[in-house]
């Protein structure tokens, strides 16, 4: 698991911009742009965090918090560190900063056609709620909308569309 790792986050810098491009380079096929970052680690809203393992960026992820809600921006693993248990790891960092600040859920979209991305949000207790067509345009495609409550685990209960024999998870 991540933990084993001794895995360090801190507040993503400019400083770090090169690294977390190589790895949004190689990890989504519409990647964000160095000024996409630039901008994030100036919105007050955002809460863009790097994670470390001896001293080296292994992953980051970007939330906004709303409301009452955060809405995970991105997450991504360095190709050399995936299949360790940083991806759930930095779902649970996530998870635990929302709960202590008082936040009620998580929502995110993920590409449609992102396996591994699809699987993580689901061990991490996260369901379909809605789709949203283009959503990552030419390049990467239709999104699943997905969210996690936080308030109480037992509230997870079939969206409304599921009951009426739409499964998103298919």
């Amino acid at each position: 698991e991540g933990g084993d790792l001794r895995v360090v986050d801190n507040v993503m810098t400019i400083e770090d911009l090169d690294a977390i491009m190589l790895i949004e380079n190689a990890s989504f096929p519409a990647p964000w742009t160095r000024t996409m970052f630039v901008n994030e680690i100036m919105n007050p809203n955002s809460v863009i965090l790097v994670f470390r393992w001896e001293a080296k960026i292994v992953g980051y992820r970007c939330h906004w918090t709303v409301t009452d809600e955060a809405h995970l921006m991105t997450i991504a693993v360095h190709p050399a560190y995936r299949q360790r248990g940083l991806g759930k790891f930095m779902m649970e960092h996530l998870e635990a900063q929302c709960l202590k600040g008082g936040l009620r859920r998580i929502v995110l979209e993920v590409a449609t056609k992102n396996e591994p991305a699809k699987r993580l949000y689901r061990r991490c207790g996260f369901r379909t709620i809605g789709f949203r067509k283009n959503y990552y345009g030419i390049l990467g495609g239709d999104a699943f909308i997905m969210e996690k409550a936080l308030e109480n685990p037992q509230r997870n209960t079939a969206h409304p569309l599921q009951e009426n024999g739409i499964d998103f998870d298919k």
